[in-house]
C-alpha cells in the first residue's frame, strides 16, 4: 500500500514541478535563480523516468524512496540557494522548488512505509502461528 502512495507522490511531485514551470515560463514570472530550476527539472525528469519504467517493468521500493530523497534534498538545497540569493518567491513558484510542507510529507510517509513494514512481518508470523495452532 505504501508503495502506491509513494508512487502517487512522485507522479503528483513530477507533474506538479513541470507544470509549474511551464505556466510561469509562459508568463514569463519565474523569479527562481537558474541552478535551482534546473535541480529542480532534472528532479522531475527523474521522477518521469520512473514512472515510464513502472510501465515497462516494477519499481522497486528502493527506487521510490530514492526520489523521495532526491526531492527532499533538492527542496532544502533550493531552500538555501534561495536564502542566499535573496529572492522573493511567490506561492505557485514553490510549486518548481518545493516546500518545507513537502518534505515533512515526503519523511512522514517514508517513515511510515518503514515502520509499517516491520509490524506487517510480525503481523504475519503471528497470524502464521495462530494457523499452526489452529490446525493442530
Amino acid at each position: 500500500m505504501y508503495k502506491k502512495i509513494l508512487f502517487y507522490m512522485m507522479l503528483a511531485g513530477c507533474v506538479t514541478r513541470v507544470t509549474a514551470f511551464v505556466v510561469l515560463s509562459l508568463l514569463g514570472r519565474v523569479h527562481l535563480p537558474l541552478f535551482v530550476v534546473v535541480l529542480s527539472l532534472l528532479i522531475a525528469v527523474y521522477g518521469i523516468v520512473l514512472v515510464v519504467k513502472q510501465f515497462v517493468s516494477k519499481l522497486t521500493l528502493g527506487q521510490l524512496v530514492s526520489y523521495q530523497l532526491a526531492a527532499d534534498v533538492g527542496a532544502v538545497i533550493s531552500f538555501v540557494a534561495m536564502r542566499l540569493s535573496l529572492v522573493d518567491v511567490s506561492l505557485i513558484e514553490t510549486l518548481i522548488t518545493g516546500s518545507v510542507l513537502s518534505v515533512l510529507l515526503s519523511v512522514t510517509v517514508l517513515y511510515m512505509t518503514f515502520r509499517r513494514k516491520r509490524y506487517i512481518t510480525i503481523q504475519k508470523r503471528r497470524e502464521e502461528n495462530r494457523q499452526k495452532s489452529a490446525s493442530k
